[in-house]
């Protein structure tokens, strides 16, 4: 049998024995016993035994061993994300921020299950349709909480986790009771500063539609682009529409490249000299263009981009990032979860994780005065 292999077998095989052979409370033999009987290490037995409580099958304790579990009375963490989580165009946000959830999850030996979201989109509706397997687990009530990454609530499948009295929590993706957010609207307002601190007027913008859908199904201004306009309006910029991009989908490759291109071809005898991107995904596309069109920057363009930690954004010209590291939210949401699931309230129902200042140019002292004087700190 190729090692690649072995893995999936024992969990296969003991998985079966599990269901098939033992009662609830019944102890397993010992890893040792069992990697002796089927001829491999004690690591590649506790790989398997890992895998099969987090199914749920198992609970290990140390120094009391391996013991299965009653499957009809155990309950489990649901995670909930967009379908399209797994193609190459997905949020390394969402990506980042589920691995270390899953990571506390493992550590804790809580069981878990990760439901997606229907990839295909139908127009009729704001809200990406959860699958059958969802709807079954809460309506037979054996979510112990749920934590719902890069997506709104669906005012149906909402309620009912409400009436469930389910513990739920969202991470960057809507008006949940108890989220952990991304403070966006100040690196707004900050890259509009840094910007006009070096001497740029003609700003350009380029995001996605974060129209909020609160929890009555109604459609909330885009605050991102509130907050573009406000900064602006705020530093005495006039903004150009041609040069505004608010509806650029980070998901769809090359849409990112035209936005730009668009944006460059606005105005025929007039260009931006500063450009302010709130999409780490959209900038790795706008790369491409302004790249390809020989623009030089900071000289002709100074760009302050949103940035992803882990990402593995890499720009062939200097630009001024604003990042975020999911592993923070992440760990925000683990402990709100965590609070709520233990029947406590937690010291807050919204945390806004703040975004980390990283400059490739050199900050000019009148920006840096600007800076100074909003008491924000670079």
């Amino acid at each position: 049998m190729a090692k690649m292999n072995m893995h999936q077998y024992l969990v296969e095989t003991l998985r079966h024995e599990i269901q098939h052979h033992f009662s609830p409370g019944d102890r397993l033999p010992s890893d040792r016993a069992l990697a002796e009987r089927f001829g491999v290490s004690n690591v590649t037995i506790r790989n398997a035994m890992t895998t099969l409580a987090q199914e749920s099958l198992v609970r290990r304790e140390v120094g009391k061993g391996t013991h299965v579990l009653d499957t009809q009375l155990i309950k489990h963490v649901g995670l909930l994300l967009q379908g399209n989580i797994f193609s190459p165009h997905a949020s390394t946000f969402a990506l980042t921020a589920i691995r270390h959830v899953i990571g506390y999850l493992s550590e804790n030996q809580m069981a878990y299950r990760i439901y997606l979201t229907d990839i295909r989109e139908d127009g009729r509706s704001p809200f990406p349709a959860v699958g059958v397997d969802f709807l079954q687990a809460v309506e037979r009530d054996k979510l112990s909480g749920l934590l719902v990454i890069g997506m709104g609530p669906d005012p149906q499948w909402g309620r009912m986790v409400k009436k469930r009295n389910i513990p739920m929590v969202g991470i960057s993706g809507g008006e949940y009771e108890y989220r952990i957010g991304t403070d966006t609207t100040s690196m707004i307002h900050r890259a509009v500063q840094y910007l006009v601190g070096n001497g740029r007027r003609k700003l350009a913008y380029m995001g996605w539609n974060q129209s909020v859908i609160d929890r009555f199904g109604r459609n909330e201004p885009d605050l991102r682009l509130k907050a573009f306009k406000d900064a602006c309006n705020k530093a005495g910029i006039k903004l150009y529409d041609g040069w505004v991009q608010p509806y650029v989908q980070p998901g769809h490759p090359g849409e990112g490249w035209e936005a730009f291109r668009a944006i460059w071809s606005a105005k025929r005898k007039s260009q931006p000299d500063g450009l302010v991107v709130v999409d780490d995904l959209i900038f790795n596309d706008a790369c491409i263009a302004i790249s390809n069109m020989g623009l030089k920057v900071p000289e002709q363009l100074m760009i302050v981009t949103h940035a992803n930690r882990y990402s593995g954004l890499v720009a062939p010209f200097p630009v001024a990032r604003m990042e975020n590291d999911p592993s923070r939210s992440a760990e925000h949401a683990w402990q709100m979860l965590r609070t709520l699931m233990a029947g406590k309230k937690p010291a807050s129902k919204l945390i806004n994780v703040e975004l980390t200042w990283r400059d490739e140019m050199l900050l000019s002292p009148q920006a840096l005065k600007i800076e100074n004087q909003q008491g924000t700190a670079l």
